[in-house]
C-alpha cells in the first residue's frame, strides 16, 4: 500500500497504528508533534528519508514521528558550497529542509521550513468553503541538539500557578487537559478561534470558572488582563488573573486582529512583598481575611479580584497595612492598588499615636508592577541603624516631630520623609545634645561625618548609606566617627589633653571613642596607670609612629587612619619595623659619627640619636606632634645640618674638602613600612639601594601589541546589535631619534602635518621650512630644523608591557583610541562615547597622545603584607560621552540574567538583615582602613578627568531584525521609577562639561580597599562640586552653560597661544595670533548659536510631542545636527517644507494610516492627529527652520571634526545565528531597515548593490522582494524611497539591455480600450557590465531559492 496510499488511509493509519509510527531509534535531528488536536499528514521534503510513501506518514493528535537525513545531502550542501557563499547555503537549507502538511477537509501547505528556530503561522484553506481560514503555527524548538518541530494552533494556555489546574472546553463537565506547573495546553485547531475554555484548580472543590477565548480581557501595553474566579463551598473563592500575550511569527509581520495568535497566561491575582525590615499585617477591602508577612517574605493571594472596576480608567482595589516599631507602637495607613497602570511609585502614608498624644506620620512606598500578576512591594525609603552605643533622635526637614531610636534597639527602624520621593534632609541628636546641621541620605554609597554640638563638646558620628537589595530602600548606619582598637595584650589608659580621667580599653577590645574637646591629640599608658605616659600625638589626622614609655612596656606603636565615616586609633606592641626610621652608619673612613635629631627639637633637649660607624639604630620622632623631618650631622667634621622629608626614595651626598675631599653618601628608601635613611663612603651602595629597577635586569618580560580590536554587543534573542566597542590604531605619526639616542619619540601634530605634506610632495620641502632624505624608506633622515632619523608609524590600539626583576614590577599600558557606537536602528546620539582631539592651541605644540595611558613601577617587598608603589601614573585625554534612554533600557536588558532569580529574593534580603547586625569593626567602611594589605605610596598621580555630557530622555523604539520593537520598557520605567523615588526628574542635557581635578598622593601608606575608595570618593565628589554644570544645562533653558564655558575657552586660548607661536620663531607668531582671535571668535559664535539652538530645539521639541504623532516624534529623535551653514539651512528648509505639507495632507493620511492599524478607534485618533498637526506641524517647521540654521552656524564655527559610527550595524539573519562581520551584507540590510521608513524591514536580506551614481540608484533584494531604492529629492533629502518595488513572485524574468536592466512582470500591461499590450516592465539604467551581471544573477539565485 506503500506507493498507492492516499491521504485518507495515512489518517486512518495513524489513529490505528499509533506506536509503530511514533517509534524512534536514537536521538534524530528532527521530531515531528502534533498539538493540533487533529490528526495530520506530513509530508517529509527530499532531503529526508524516505520510508513512507510519496504522501508522507500520517500523525494522530498527540503523538510524534523522528525525521532523520539521508546520507547523500551534506555531500549535496558541500557541492553546492563550491558556487553559493554561506548565506545562500543557509537559504538553501531552508528551502531543502522542508515538509509538507496537510489537514483532514483543508488544502495542503507547501514549502513548511524547519531547520530555524521560531514560530511560523499559516492559514488553512477549508476545502468545503473557500471563505472559511483556520490559522496553525509551527512551531520550532532546539532541546538538546534535537529541533522539535511541533504543530499546534494559534492559541494556547499556559500555567504560571503554583497548583495544577483544570481545562474545560465550552459545554464539557470534563475537563481536556490537566496541567501541572508551568505547562502549555494547545486549543484543538478548530476551535482555538471560537471555543471558550474555563478552568479549576485540581483537586480542590472548586466550580470551573466563568468561560474565556483568546479575546478576553482588556489590552494594557499590549497585552490583555483579566481576572476569572472560581467558587467553592468549602474554600471561597480562588482568583486566576489571565495575561494574553500575543505571539511574534517568522513569516507573518502582523496576524491582524480577527485572528487569535495569543498565550493565555495563568497567574496568581496579587503577589504582596514586603520589603520591611519589619512583620507586616495587612487586608484588602472586601475580604475579611488578614495575612501577616514576616520581613522579606512574599504571600500569593488568590482570593484577591485584582481587576475588578473602581471607575472607568482604573482597577483594582484599597489595601490596609499594619506594622509595629521597636516600641511596640503600631503604625497604620491605606493605599490604592491600580491594576490599569504598570511600574508606578505610590506614596503610603503611615501613622501612628505618640505617647504625647500627637499623631505622627510618615511615608512608605509601594512600587506596583502589573503586567501579569498585580504585584505591590511594600517598603520604607530608610532603615535607620545605630551603632553609636547612646540614644539618637531623628527630624525630617517639614516634620514637626522627631523619632527616638535608643541604643538598646539592635534592629533597624523604620524612617521617610513626609513626602516620597522628595529630596528631603534630616537633623540628628546624640546624647542630648543640640540639633546637627541638616545632611541627605539619598546618595547610596556615600559616607560622611556629622557633629552634633553640647556646650563646649562636639560629637562626631560616621554615617554610612547603603542601597538595599530591593533597589528602593537605603539602609543607613549611625556609629561613633572615632574608634580605639587595643590589639595588645597591655590594658591601654587614654588620656585627652589636659584631661586626668582616662579611658581604658582593655587587652584585644575596641571602644568608640566620644571627643571632649577640640584639642585633636592624646596620650597613653600602658600596664597600669602607674605607668610612664607618652608623648602626645594627633589622633585627627592620619598618620604612623612608634611611642616611647620608658616603663615595662618600652614603646607602643599607634596607628590613626582615616575615612569619610570613620577614624579608627588602633594600639600595637612594638614589631620589627615599627620605628619610622632606621639610620644605618656605613661611612668605615675615619669612622665618622652620625647624630639625627627631628627637626625643631634640638633645642628642646631632646637628645639627637647616635650612630657609630658599622652600626644602625632605629629612630622615633620625641614630638610627634612636631615637624615630621629629620636633621643630621657629623660632629666630627664639622657643624653643618642636613635635612630630609623622608616622603620619597632620593640620595646625594655631602662634601667636606677640608678632610681632604671626604665625600659621604646618603640614601633615603623604604624597607617594609619602616624608612631607611643610609650613610655610606662608597657611591656604588647608594645607587645600589636607589637605582635598582634601572640597573637590574628583567627576569621576565611579556609584551602583547594590537592593532585594532571590535566588540559587537549583541541581544541574539532579538537579532539586536546593541553597540560596537572600538579599540583603534593612531593616525600616522612621524617619530624622531636624534644623533646619538637609541629611542624614537613622536613629533607635534604640527610637525607631523609639515612632514607627511613632505612626504607625499617633495616640492613642498621648503615652504614649510625642512630639509629631510626620503629616499631610504627604511632609513629616514632630516638636517633642517633639527638633525636626527625619521620614522613614520601607526601606534597600536592597544600595547601593553610586564616585566618583573628580583625587587620590581613594571607594568605600562597604553590605548590609543576608543570608540563606543550605539548600534540600535533608532537612537538620538549614534555614538556613544568618543575622545575629543585636543585644540589647535595644544596640539600645535604636544605630541599626539593615547587615549589611556599607564605606567607602573612596583617595589617587590620581603614583608609579605606590605607594597610600595614607587610610581604610579594614569593619563586620560577627554572624552565625549552621549546616551539616550532607550540604548540605557538595552544595555541593562542585555546584561540582566534571562530569568531574574526570585527565590534569591530572600537570600538577598537576608544579607540585607546581616548588615544591619554587623559589628562596627565588620563594617566595610571600617575594614578599609583597618584589614588588608598595606601599600606604601611614593608617588601616586592620576589625571584630571574632562568629560563631555549629552543625555536625552527620549527612548526610540529599536527595532529588530523583523521589524518588532524590541525596546526594554521594564528596564527603562525601572530606572526612572528608582531616581523618582529621591526627586530626580530627568530631563535632556547637552554638552556639559565636566572637569574632574587630579588625583595624587606623595609618600603615604593606605591599605588597598582605603586606596580605592579614596579614589571613588576623590572623583565622586569632584562630580559632585560640578553638579551646578547639569542643573544649568538642563534642556528647558537652552544650556546657558555651555556658553559661558565656549566664551571662557575662548579667551584663554587668545591668552595663551601667541606666545605658544612666538616659541617657534617669529614668523609663527602671526599665525599664532591669528589662530587666537579666530578661535575666540569660534567658541563665541558657536557658544551664542548654539546656545540659541537649544532653546528652540526645546520648543521644537514641545511642540512636535503636541502632535502626538509617534512616527514624528522618533524622526525628530533621529535628526542629526547639521556639519555646517549650508548644511543646516537645508536642513531648515526641509523641515519648514515638512511641516507645512505634512500638516496639510495630515488631514487624509492619519485617519487612513490609524483605520489600517486599529479599525474605527485608529481613523477617529488619526482625525485628531490630523487636526492638530494643521495647527502645530507647520509652527514646528518654522521652529525647526531656526533651529537646524543656527545649529549650522554652531558647527560651521566649531573647529572639531564630526565623529560618525565606525560601521554600519550586522547583518543577523532569520535563524539567529551569529556570522563574521561583513560590512557589504550589513549595508545592505542596514538600507534595508530605513526604505519607506521601515515598511520593509520584516524582510530578510539577501543581495544589494549600487547600479548608478547621480542620483544615487541602489539595487535590492530580499527573501520577499525586489527594490530599486533612491535618495529622496529637496524635501526627502536622506530618505531612502522605493523607486520601484515588486514581490519576486510577480518577475517573469530579469534582463539587461542597452546598459540597462529590465524587470518584466507576470502582470499584463492593457491600454486604454483594455487591449493587451504585452508584460508590465520597468528599467533602471546599470552602466557598469558588472553591476548588470551582479543584479542579474542575484535575481536569479533569490527566484531559485525563494519561490515554492
Amino acid at each position: 500500500d506503500r506507493k498507492s496510499g492516499s491521504a485518507v488511509k495515512l489518517w486512518t493509519d495513524a489513529e490505528e497504528n499509533p506506536d509503530q509510527l511514533a517509534s524512534s531509534k536514537g536521538l534524530s535531528p528532527y521530531l515531528i508533534q502534533n498539538k493540533s488536536g487533529q490528526s495530520v499528514v506530513v509530508t517529509p521534503g527530499k532531503t529526508f528519508t524516505d520510508h513512507w510513501s510519496e504522501e508522507g506518514f500520517g500523525l494522530t493528535d498527540g503523538l510524534s514521528q523522528s525525521l532523520d537525513y539521508k546520507q547523500d545531502t551534506r555531500s549535496r550542501i558541500e557541492v553546492l558550497s563550491k558556487t553559493f557563499d554561506a548565506d545562500s547555503i543557509d537559504i538553501y537549507r531552508e528551502k531543502a529542509h522542508q515538509v509538507c502538511i496537510q489537514f483532514p477537509g483543508f488544502e495542503k501547505i507547501s514549502g513548511v521550513p524547519i531547520t530555524k528556530a521560531g514560530r511560523l503561522i499559516y492559514f488553512l484553506k477549508e476545502k468545503a468553503s473557500a471563505n472559511k481560514i483556520v490559522p496553525f503555527v509551527c512551531e520550532i524548538e532546539l532541546i538538546e541538539a534535537q529541533k522539535i518541530v511541533r504543530l499546534r494552533s494559534s492559541f494556547t494556555i499556559e500555567n504560571n500557578l503554583s497548583t495544577d489546574v483544570d481545562v474545560y472546553a465550552k459545554g464539557e463537565t470534563t475537563p481536556v487537559a490537566k496541567l501541572k506547573p508551568s505547562e502549555k495546553y494547545y486549543a484543538p485547531l478548530l476551535r482555538a478561534s471560537t471555543s471558550s475554555f474555563s478552568i479549576s484548580p485540581s483537586g480542590f472543590g472548586f466550580q470551573p470558572s466563568d468561560e474565556f477565548n483568546w479575546k478576553s480581557g482588556r489590552t494594557s501595553g499590549g497585552v490583555r488582563h483579566r481576572s476569572i474566579t472560581c467558587l467553592s463551598e468549602a474554600a471561597g473563592q480562588y482568583v486566576t488573573r489571565l495575561v494574553a500575550e500575543p505571539e511574534t511569527y517568522e513569516n507573518v509581520a502582523d496576524v491582524g486582529k480577527d485572528e487569535p495568535h495569543h498565550i493565555m497566561h495563568l497567574y496568581v491575582p496579587f503577589v504582596l512583598h514586603n520589603q520591611l525590615p519589619r512583620s507586616l499585617r495587612g487586608q484588602i477591602e472586601g475580604y475579611e481575611k488578614e495575612f501577616q508577612l514576616d520581613a522579606g517574605a512574599k504571600e500569593s493571594l488568590s482570593a484577591i479580584d485584582a481587576d475588578s472596576e473602581k471607575k472607568k480608567e482604573s482597577r483594582g482595589f484599597t489595601a490596609f497595612f499594619w506594622t509595629k516599631d521597636e516600641s511596640g507602637r503600631e503604625w497604620s495607613g491605606h493605599v490604592g492598588i491600580d491594576s490599569s497602570k504598570n511600574d508606578e511609585l505610590v506614596g503610603l502614608e503611615m501613622s501612628a499615636q505618640f505617647p504625647d498624644g500627637k499623631s505622627v506620620k510618615m511615608m512608605f512606598g509601594v512600587r506596583l508592577t502589573c503586567m501579569k500578576s498585580v504585584e505591590a512591594h511594600v517598603f520604607v525609603p530608610y532603615w535607620m541603624v545605630n551603632k553609636t552605643g547612646t540614644a539618637l533622635e531623628y527630624l525630617a526637614d517639614g516634620s514637626s516631630h522627631s523619632i527616638l531610636h535608643e541604643s538598646t534597639v539592635k534592629d533597624a527602624i523604620l524612617f521617610g520623609m513626609p513626602k516620597l520621593g522628595s529630596k528631603g534632609k534630616i537633623k540628628l541628636k546624640a546624647f542630648g545634645s543640640e540639633w546637627s546641621k541638616s545632611f541627605p541620605l539619598d546618595a547610596a554609597g556615600s559616607g560622611g561625618n556629622i557633629k552634633c554640638k553640647e556646650n563646649n563638646r562636639v560629637y562626631e558620628l560616621g554615617l554610612q548609606v547603603r542601597l538595599a537589595s530591593f533597589g528602593l530602600s537605603r539602609i543607613v548606619t549611625f556609629a561613633a566617627y572615632q574608634i580605639v582598637v587595643n590589639k595588645t595584650n597591655e590594658t591601654v589608659f587614654i588620656y585627652e589633653g589636659k584631661s586626668i580621667v582616662p579611658m581604658i580599653i582593655e587587652p584585644g577590645a575596641w571602644e568608640p571613642y566620644w571627643a571632649e574637646g577640640k584639642s585633636g591629640v592624646m596620650s597613653v599608658k600602658l600596664g597600669s596607670d602607674a605607668e610612664p605616659e607618652s608623648q602626645k600625638f594627633s589622633f585627627d589626622k592620619a598618620h604612623s609612629t612608634l611611642l616611647e614609655l620608658g616603663g615595662k612596656v618600652r614603646g607602643v606603636y599607634v596607628q590613626v587612619e582615616l575615612s569619610d565615616s570613620s577614624s579608627i586609633i588602633s594600639f600595637s606592641h612594638y614589631f620589627v619595623g615599627a620605628a619610622p626610621v632606621r639610620v644605618e652608619n656605613h661611612i668605615r673612613k675615619e669612622k665618622v659619627v652620625v647624630d639625627v635629631f627631628q627637626k625643631g627639637e634640638e633645642e628642646s633637649g631632646n637628645a639627637a640619636v647616635i650612630v657609630d660607624s658599622g652600626y644602625f639604630r632605629t629612630f622615633a620622632w620625641s614630638n610627634p606632634l612636631g615637624k615630621r623631618l629629620i636633621n643630621w650631622n657629623f660632629p666630627q667634621l664639622g657643624s653643618v645640618k642636613y635635612q630630609n622629608n623622608l616622603k620619597q626614595d632620593n640620595h646625594g651626598k655631602c662634601e667636606f674638602p677640608k678632610q681632604g675631599s671626604l665625600v659621604i653618601y646618603w640614601a633615603s628608601f623604604l624597607d617594609g613600612l619602616q624608612r631607611v635613611v643610609l650613610f655610606t663612603d662608597n657611591k656604588a651602595e647608594v645607587l645600589h639601594a636607589t637605582e635598582t629597577e634601572h640597573i637590574e635586569q628583567a627576569d621576565f618580560e611579556l609584551t602583547v601589541s594590537i592593532p585594532s580590536v571590535g566588540i559587537s554587543l549583541v541581544n541574539d534573542h532579538k537579532s539586536l546589535t546593541v553597540a560596537y566597542v572600538s579599540i583603534t590604531s593612531s593616525g600616522l605619526v612621524w617619530e624622531f631619534k636624534p644623533m646619538k639616542k637609541k629611542r624614537f619619540r613622536p613629533e607635534s601634530y604640527e610637525m607631523c602635518q609639515k612632514l607627511e605634506a613632505v612626504y607625499n610632495d617633495s616640492s613642498k620641502a621648503k615652504e614649510k621650512g625642512l630639509l629631510v632624505d626620503f629616499s631610504n624608506p627604511n632609513d629616514m633622515k632630516i638636517v633642517q630644523p633639527k638633525a636626527g632619523s625619521l620614522r613614520r608609524t601607526l601606534h597600536k590600539g592597544i600595547w601593553f608591557q610586564f616585566s618583573v626583576s628580583t625587587h620590581h614590577i613594571f607594568m605600562h599600558a597604553i590605548v590609543n583610541r576608543i570608540q563606543i557606537d550605539n548600534q540600535m536602528r533608532l537612537n538620538v546620539f549614534p555614538v556613544v562615547l568618543n575622545p575629543v582631539p585636543p585644540p589647535k592651541s595644544v596640539a600645535s605644540q604636544a605630541a599626539p597622545k593615547p587615549f589611556i595611558e599607564a605606567s607602573v613601577v612596583i617595589n617587590r617587598m620581603e614583608q609579605a603584607n606590605t607594597q610600595q608603589i614607587k610610581y604610579l601614573m594614569v593619563l586620560i585625554q577627554e572624552v565625549a560621552v552621549h546616551v539616550d534612554m532607550g540604548f540605557i533600557g538595552s544595555l541593562i536588558e542585555l546584561f540582566s540574567p534571562e530569568n531574574w532569580d526570585e527565590s534569591g529574593e530572600a537570600a538577598r534580603f537576608q544579607k540585607d538583615l546581616a548588615v544591619i547586625h554587623k559589628t562596627v569593626m565588620e563594617s566595610s567602611a571600617v575594614k578599609a582602613v583597618y584589614d588588608g594589605q598595606r601599600v606604601y605610596i611614593s608617588f601616586l598621580h592620576l589625571s584630571p578627568i574632562k568629560i563631555r555630557v549629552s543625555f536625552s530622555i527620549d527612548a526610540p523604539g529599536a527595532k529588530d531584525n523583523e521589524g518588532k520593537s524590541s525596546l526594554v520598557a521594564v528596564p527603562v520605567e525601572f530606572v526612572k521609577v528608582l531616581l523618582k523615588s529621591v526627586g530626580i526628574v530627568l530631563t535632556d542635557v547637552q554638552d556639559i562639561e565636566f572637569r574632574l581635578a587630579y588625583f595624587e598622593l606623595v609618600g603615604q601608606s593606605w591599605t588597598e580597599r582605603q586606596l580605592l575608595r579614596g579614589i571613588q570618593k576623590h572623583y565622586v565628589t569632584q562630580a559632585i562640586k560640578q553638579m551646578y554644570a547639569l542643573v544649568l544645562g538642563l534642556d528647558v533653558i537652552g544650556n546657558p552653560f555651555g556658553l559661558v564655558t565656549d566664551i571662557k575657552d575662548g579667551v584663554f586660548d587668545l591668552f595663551y597661544e601667541p606666545y605658544q607661536g612666538a616659541i617657534q620663531g617669529p614668523g609663527e607668531f602671526a599665525v599664532g595670533m591669528a589662530y587666537g582671535v579666530k578661535s575666540l571668535v569660534s567658541h563665541t559664535v558657536g557658544g551664542l548659536f548654539g546656545t540659541v539652538s537649544r532653546v528652540t530645539g526645546t520648543l521644537g521639541k514641545g511642540l512636535t510631542k503636541l502632535t502626538f504623532d509617534d512616527e514624528l516624534q522618533k524622526e525628530k529623535a533621529q535628526a542629526k545636527k547639521p556639519t555646517g551653514i549650508g548644511e543646516g539651512l537645508k536642513q531648515g528648509a526641509q523641515s519648514l517644507a515638512h511641516g507645512i505639507l505634512g500638516g496639510i495632507t495630515g488631514i487624509v493620511t492619519k485617519p487612513v494610516k490609524g483605520a489600517k492599524k486599529s479599525g474605527v478607534k485608529g481613523f477617529f485618533t488619526g482625525v485628531g492627529k490630523g487636526l492638530l498637526g494643521v495647527l502645530t506641524r507647520p509652527v514646528g517647521g518654522v521652529v525647526d527652520f531656526t533651529t537646524s540654521t543656527f545649529q549650522g552656524i554652531s558647527s560651521a564655527a566649531d573647529l572639531e571634526k564630526p565623529v560618525y559610527p565606525r560601521r554600519p550595524p550586522r547583518f543577523i539573519s532569520h535563524d539567529k545565528i551569529i556570522h563574521p562581520y561583513c560590512f557589504h551584507t550589513a549595508t545592505g540590510n542596514a538600507i534595508l531597515q530605513v526604505v519607506e521608513e521601515g515598511e520593509y524591514g520584516s524582510d530578510q536580506y539577501f543581495a544589494h548593490t549600487v547600479i548608478f551614481n547621480d542620483p544615487k540608484i541602489v539595487f535590492l533584494v530580499t527573501n520577499k522582494h525586489l527594490l530599486f531604492i533612491k535618495e529622496g529629492d529637496f524635501i526627502e533629502s536622506g530618505e531612502q524611497k522605493a523607486a520601484f518595488v515588486t514581490p519576486l513572485s510577480e518577475i517573469l524574468e530579469i534582463r539587461e539591455k542597452d546598459n540597462a536592466i529590465f524587470v518584466v512582470l507576470k502582470a499584463i500591461k492593457k491600454s486604454f480600450f483594455g487591449k493587451s499590450e504585452g508584460h508590465e516592465q520597468k528599467g533602471f539604467k546599470a552602466p557598469k557590465e558588472t553591476d548588470r551581471k551582479y543584479a542579474l544573477e542575484k535575481v536569479h539565485e533569490a527566484l531559485k531559492l525563494f519561490q515554492h
